[in-house]
């Protein structure tokens, strides 16, 4: 089994998708209205994935839900981002730091 960079072992699940979608738009300083549309442009792409990759990892919600709440997108569409951002964990440094920055935000203001 492959292991992710996402995973919370231990760590309780609290949060919602909402709240951590609001930080990471907060974090990347994107309207959220912005974000929740199927825009493709790359700086709602990589807010959007980043949080999608975030729910997973710390909420008990199912990938359809994080997706409705993402703004009506399809539980496939989770599957591709959380793919992606452990990709993007795997070869990109810079994402890497920006990324467990985001990841301790999301840790200090949803528990």
């Amino acid at each position: 089994m492959e292991m992710s960079y996402l995973t919370a072992p231990g760590i309780p699940k609290p949060s919602t998708s909402e709240s951590i979608l609001k930080v990471c738009c907060d974090f990347y300083n994107q309207p959220l209205e912005e974000v929740r549309k199927k825009s493709r442009k790359r700086e709602y792409v990589e807010v959007r994935q980043a949080a999608i990759a975030l729910s997973k990892a710390y909420t008990k919600e199912t990938l359809g839900d994080i997706a409705a709440t993402m703004g009506d997108f399809d539980h496939s569409t989770c599957v591709h981002s959380i793919k992606t951002i452990n990709n993007l964990l795997t070869t990109d440094k810079q994402f890497r730091i920006k990324f467990a920055k985001l990841e301790s935000r999301i840790k200090l203001t949803t528990y």
